[in-house]
């Protein structure tokens, strides 16, 4: 049943099983005295006596335990707490439990042939020895001879164009043309030609004395690191978007691995390289001080930075 009996209830209840059984007691007593009327109370009315006293008393019984499980609201079930199994029943040991670090055996730090008395000329030859610099300048003249030979066949050529004082670029020219463009990022200004003029206000004399401004010029404009035959179109599978620095870049990856061992506190972090050319992995975030550019993913060192 869904609700609780009342006492008034169960107490009916009872009542009217003591009449049905009174009134079926009277009527057995009854048809005994019809039957023998002179006869006193013999064995068999005993009998039947006590056989209805014992269904009165088990009836009542049945309904008091139904009435007390209507009545009472059902508990809910204890939770049965056991004792968990301590470490020597299970045949465990305390050194199990220690966490074991690996102690980093190698020495880290950097490991080129670099030492105190090294010059910047040194560490640069690192990254960009002779074999890079001879193959950046036989790329770059051969790009310039491409590029002018198509500008003088549809006569687009100028009458102060670099095309008319073109001269391929020599070797000790490329290391002076890396030379102020790493001047230029440490000095700052608003245009490059600026560093390479001699006016009294933008005057730097290490720009102007080592490259005139329009060598400077016709050389970045043309500076190319790969050959264009070998490039890929996008629809192939052998496609390479890194195709234009590919062999700079390779090289520059092998070397870092060969010069620098970290130590043992790594951490990987994001950065963003400022970049507006037409590349297919440009990236746009405003939050950034660069907001379009290249999202490149870095290693870092905690011990150096």
């Amino acid at each position: 049943m869904s609700h609780f009996l009342s006492e008034i209830e169960i107490l009916e209840a009872l009542e009217e099983e003591l009449d049905d059984s009174g009134s079926q007691w009277k009527l057995s007593e009854c048809e005994e005295n019809e039957e023998d009327p002179d006869t006193e109370e013999s064995d068999e009315t005993a009998a039947s006596v006590q056989s209805v006293l014992t269904e009165q008393s088990t009836s009542l019984a049945t309904l008091t335990l139904a009435a007390t499980e209507l009545s009472v609201p059902p508990t809910k079930r204890q939770r049965i707490l056991r004792e968990k199994p301590t470490g020597a029943e299970l045949g465990c040991k305390f050194a199990d439990n220690e966490s074991t670090v690996p102690q980093l055996a190698e020495k880290s730090g950097v490991i080129a042939a670099v030492h105190e008395n090294s010059t910047p000329l040194n560490v640069f030859s690192i990254f960009f020895p002779d074999s890079i610099m001879k193959h950046t300048k036989s790329e770059k003249n051969r790009y310039a001879k491409s590029v002018y030979d198509k500008l003088k066949a549809v006569s687009r050529v100028k009458p102060h164009s670099f095309c008319n004082l073109w001269v391929e670029v020599k070797l000790h020219e490329m290391y002076l043309f890396f030379g102020i463009f790493i001047h230029i990022c440490l000095v700052k200004k608003s245009k490059t030609d600026k560093l390479l003029v001699y006016q009294q206000f933008y005057f730097n004399p290490f720009p102007g004395s080592a490259m005139a401004r329009n060598r400077f010029n016709a050389i970045l404009s043309n500076l190319h690191l790969n050959d264009n035959a070998k490039y890929v179109p996008k629809s192939q599978p052998q496609h390479d978007p890194m195709h234009k620095i590919r062999p700079i870049l390779d090289h520059f990856l092998l070397e870092s691995q060969k010069s620098f061992y970290p130590s043992e506190n790594l951490i990987i972090d994001e950065g963003m390289c400022g970049f507006c050319g037409r590349v297919v992995f440009r990236v746009y975030i405003k939050n950034k001080p660069d907001k379009y550019g290249i999202k490149m993913f870095t290693v870092c060192d905690s011990k150096t930075g």
